[in-house]
């Protein structure tokens, strides 16, 4: 949108993605910048309005996309990328950008996704697009950090990645549903989950296709995020506590750096789902759950808050006791099996929804996920499980 009395710094002359001239003054410094910038990227100069229809369409948006991620898309990508941080750096200074604070951070890097085939022994199905520092083929720091390891496992069950573009393409949409209920995939991850606005858009439209997966499927699912509030509240409340026999009590409560644990009380479902990291430890600065039953809590805190913990870490081994690790980075809630006769496919076990937070892209937690893809066809125990026994 415009801005009261115009852009700042006396920027005039230059046109915007809307099509519009605003009257505000730029100088002619600024000028040759956009002309030179035109000529590296297209490599002729273009009116402001062709090289927005250029790079809309050279990018694969609106309501044409599809949302798939295909390397020949690749240089399209970049090229995107590039125009949008030469006009926030002409604009605004840098001041808004993200990706270039990632690079600072060492966070940004190529999307692996990329390297990784569409087909294998189980395909996995990657949906994003619905993160606030997604880049323009829908990756994001959170999403490379676990697609960054074990890039053998990745290689070998197969990936195919969906980019639900903030829901603008009806393609996109009807493109993600399909492929949720093909039967080709048993697990499905869904990351970064931090924009609002897309969230609730893609809970509206695929939610329905996303509770199916799981419940009547048996289907698991991996909430992968660096914004819990808004998963659980936007997401996982709408799409499986309205019509679902099986609720997901949990809630977000807090978001502070500790030292989460693995469960103890739970130790034998963390062995399932997460085999050789049942005695793991790591400090995790996330948005953690609260009301998560003990059989679905599996990395929890009993570190109450405390601010500016990465520069001096208070955790104490003898003051955290299990029974008090209630706060949760990582939770997992096991669905019954379906028995019904007009299941046109199912896993054969029952279904799954996993939750990671995690705000840094941090590889404890990337492994985490991964091990969770690697057991998607392994159930936890189930009801009238005794903890501790």
């Amino acid at each position: 949108g415009a801005f009261p009395g115009g852009l700042p710094g006396g920027m005039n002359g230059m046109s915007f993605e809307d099509g519009s001239d605003r009257e505000v003054a730029a100088p002619a410094e600024f000028k040759a910048k956009e002309a030179d910038y035109r000529e590296r990227v297209k490599g002729a100069k273009l009116s402001d309005g062709a090289m927005d229809a250029f790079m809309v369409d050279s990018s694969d948006e609106g309501v044409s996309s599809d949302g798939s991620l295909d390397l020949a898309k690749m240089p399209k990508m970049e090229r995107r990328k590039a125009k949008h941080k030469y006009k926030n750096d002409l604009y605004y200074g840098g001041r808004l950008n993200i990706v270039g604070r990632q690079e600072q951070l060492g966070l940004s890097q190529t999307n692996p996704a990329y390297q990784y085939p569409k087909t294998g022994e189980k395909p996995v199905l990657l949906i994003n697009g619905f993160g606030i520092c997604d880049e323009e083929d829908g990756s994001n720091f959170t999403t490379r950090a676990f697609l960054s390891d074990s890039p053998q496992l990745w290689k070998k069950w197969g990936l195919r990645c969906l980019n639900f573009k903030s829901g603008e393409s009806q393609k996109v949409i009807e493109n993600i549903n399909t492929s949720i209920l093909s039967g080709k995939h048993s697990a499905v991850v869904l990351g970064d989950m931090s924009e609002p606005d897309a969230l609730r858009k893609f809970a509206e439209h695929c939610g329905t296709a996303m509770q199916k997966f799981v419940e009547t499927h048996g289907g698991s699912l991996a909430c992968v995020t660096s914004e819990g509030g808004l998963a659980v509240k936007e997401f996982l409340h709408p799409v499986f506590n309205s019509t679902s026999k099986e609720q997901i009590a949990w809630k977000c409560d807090s978001y502070y750096r500790a030292t989460h644990a693995a469960v103890q009380l739970n130790r034998e479902n963390v062995c399932r789902i997460f085999p050789g990291c049942e005695d793991m430890k790591f400090s995790v600065k996330c948005s953690m759950l609260s009301e998560v039953p003990p059989k679905e809590r599996y990395f929890a805190t009993s570190q109450e808050c405390k601010m500016f913990r990465y520069l001096a870490d208070d955790y104490d081994e003898n003051r955290d006791i299990d029974e008090h690790r209630a706060m949760c980075a990582v939770a997992v809630k096991q669905f019954c099996r379906a028995e019904r006769d007009d299941i046109v496919w199912n896993t054969g076990h029952g279904g799954k929804v996993a939750y990671f937070c995690d705000v840094n892209g941090q590889e404890e937690i990337a492994k985490l996920v991964v091990r969770f893809l690697e057991t998607e066809a392994v159930e936890t125990m189930g009801v009238g499980f005794k903890l501790g026994e």
